[in-house]
């Protein structure tokens, strides 16, 4: 679960970031292509787990997921707020 977290905050992906690096893009791309790939690898070794349970695999994808679009909402609006910030500043100079 830390691992996780800090895999996050390394890519920019929670929803207090208060500043974007260039690369927050390209971590952010390589974070959702390793949950990708781990979800993929844990269905393959786990099918008896997931053809008895599937509605559980599907709860936890759902959650992941969900998670990933409300850090990118709340991300999306702290930049829009930073840059009109910055703007104002350069308007005023």
């Amino acid at each position: 679960m830390y691992v996780k977290e800090l895999l996050h905050r390394a890519a920019g992906y929670t929803s207090d970031t208060t500043s974007f690096h260039p690369d927050t893009a390209t971590k952010r791309a390589l974070l959702v292509r390793a949950a990708v790939r781990l979800v993929t690898t844990a269905a393959a070794r786990h099918k008896a787990l997931l053809t008895a349970r599937p509605q559980v695999f599907a709860a936890t994808i759902r959650a992941a997921l969900t998670h990933m679009e409300n850090t990118l909402v709340a991300s999306q609006y702290l930049f829009s707020l930073l840059l009109e910030e910055k703007m104002s500043h350069l308007a005023i100079e």
